[in-house]
């Protein structure tokens, strides 16, 4: 496990110095053939595997540029939505990289937008369970960017629950904070869309302001 650890943390630093798009390309391609190879793994080993690859394809999709119907982007796509029912749930290192696919396709991330959406509702619904719903949120902001038009029809469900997570006093802070940010961070891609619900966001600002200032120094 460390060696296959190692390995894969040298490969995500290769990825993150090299400034040859035809390097970058290579190693998509091959990180998604390897991932599909971990289907004849079993156990914890498969699971590191994957999580170790998803990492190193979250990382290069954020500096990778695509060519016009680049085929690679169906591949991933589909291994992550095959992932999700082999395991009958979503995981966080998929959402990533959903995330960074939608990212890096701009506006041609739209014929992925429904099926993705049914996914990060599922992570969405999960927030108990901090590291899936961080990488939701992260997530959300990175189709809010790519696909505004397409984030709107979600703003209302969204916006309703992460003012409620905000309200509830035993919720984790951290979380919390990251709400917050994450709000803002989906008006940025979302602009002028967001402002049916400018006044429900004040007030969950006003909240957050209120319970900050009677916070014990």
């Amino acid at each position: 496990f460390i060696l296959i650890d190692h390995s894969l943390l040298a490969v995500m630093t290769l990825l993150l110095c090299t400034s040859k798009e035809e390097t970058r390309g290579k190693y998509v391609h091959a990180l998604v053939e390897q991932f599909k190879k971990t289907g004849n793994v079993s156990g914890e080993r498969r699971e590191l595997i994957q999580a170790g690859l998803l990492a190193c394809l979250q990382t290069l999709l954020h500096k990778y540029q695509f060519r016009t119907q680049d085929p690679v982007a169906d591949e991933i796509f589909n291994l992550i939505n095959d992932m999700f029912q082999a395991y009958n749930d979503v995981t966080a290192d998929g959402i990533y990289v959903l995330g960074a696919l939608a990212s890096a396709l701009g506006p041609d991330f739209r014929p992925y937008s429904e099926k993705a959406w049914i996914c990060i509702a599922e992570g969405f619904k999960k927030y108990d369970q901090p590291e899936l719903f961080v990488a939701t949120l992260n997530a959300i902001v990175e189709l809010a960017g790519a696909c505004p038009d397409q984030t709107k029809n979600y703003l209302g469900d969204i916006f309703k629950t992460l003012v409620t997570l905000i309200d509830e006093k035993n919720y984790d802070k951290s979380l919390k904070l990251r709400i917050i940010m994450s709000i803002g961070d989906i008006a940025l891609g979302c602009k002028d869309l967001i402002l049916p619900y400018v006044e429900t966001l004040t007030r969950m600002y006003e909240v957050a302001m209120n319970a900050a200032t009677h916070i014990p120094s």
